[in-house]
């Protein structure tokens, strides 16, 4: 008998599919107490399998009791490898990922099994005494999750401001939390400047989805005549088809609001308001 003949031996704890409920193989988890935390968010639980045991393509699994994303495989062995180790996090329900114009499309990127929990509280004591959250989601290394997307999960949204691949295997994105996991109706007031009356005229309103942001999260200076941001200011994402422009005022999040600039980003027009 060699190593791995007896390590699997002790292979008791029955490993299913979160989805199907199929058992996929038996494992075994190290000890909590031996477990290590991270970070603020993360605890590392060690799950090792018999050499050679097929994850589910999805990463996810349920044991336990409980469904865990799966990190990379980790071999450990002397002459021959006898066990293959991975990193996993417990994860209790499953997730949305939207690009920034499916969110307002309400057309879903991908659903999976993920986390979301709370990193850091931000500062902005230059213009309130507001405290931003950041939070970080966990997610399996097959979603593709990019830049400026939304990932909602159980009554929280983040907006994306950087994703990566950690060493563990188990992928992860940071954003701040926003106040809607939906998008908003917003009013868009269509102006018409008539130079011989010096005055505005209002066309019929166009009423779209969108989404109200912290200034501060999604903005780009592209030129130096751009507007620079006032006190007060927020961004708002609509559909890259909205007819929008300066001249424009918008209702959105219970307000009006004049439009000082509308540049596209991640496939949305992304229009700077500042408060009327």
């Amino acid at each position: 008998m060699n190593l791995a003949d007896a390590s699997r031996y002790f292979d008791r704890t029955e490993v299913f599919d979160p989805d199907t409920g199929r058992c996929l193989f038996k494992a075994q988890m190290k000890n909590y107490d031996d477990s290590h935390r991270d970070n603020a968010s993360a605890y590392r639980r060690v799950m090792s399998v018999a050499p050679g045991t097929p994850m589910p393509a999805a990463r996810s699994i349920r044991m336990l009791g409980d469904t865990w994303l799966v990190g990379d495989r980790q071999r450990d062995g002397q002459a021959n490898a006898h066990r293959d180790k991975f990193v996993v996090q417990r994860t209790p329900a499953q997730g949305s990922v939207y690009s920034l114009a499916g969110f307002l499309a309400g057309t879903r990127k991908a659903l999976a099994w993920m986390d979301m929990l709370w990193l850091a509280d931000r500062k902005e004591l230059e213009v309130s005494s507001d405290v931003p959250q950041q939070y970080l989601a966990y997610y399996p290394e097959t979603l593709d999750v990019m830049q400026h997307d939304v990932v909602v999960h159980q009554g929280k949204a983040i907006v994306v401001q950087s994703a990566a691949h950690t060493g563990s295997g188990i992928s992860e994105a940071r954003g701040l939390l926003q106040a809607t996991v939906a998008p908003t109706n917003v009013i868009v007031n269509k102006r018409t400047f008539v130079p011989s009356t010096g005055r505005y005229t209002t066309n019929p309103t166009v009423t779209v989805q969108g989404l109200l942001m912290r200034w501060q999260e999604l903005y780009r200076y592209e030129a130096q005549s751009d507007e620079r941001y006032q006190e007060g200011d927020r961004s708002l994402v609509l559909p890259a088809a909205t007819a929008i422009n300066n001249s424009d005022t918008v209702t959105a999040g219970g307000r009006n609001w004049s439009v000082t600039g509308v540049q596209p980003i991640s496939g949305c027009a992304v229009a700077h308001l500042r408060p009327l």
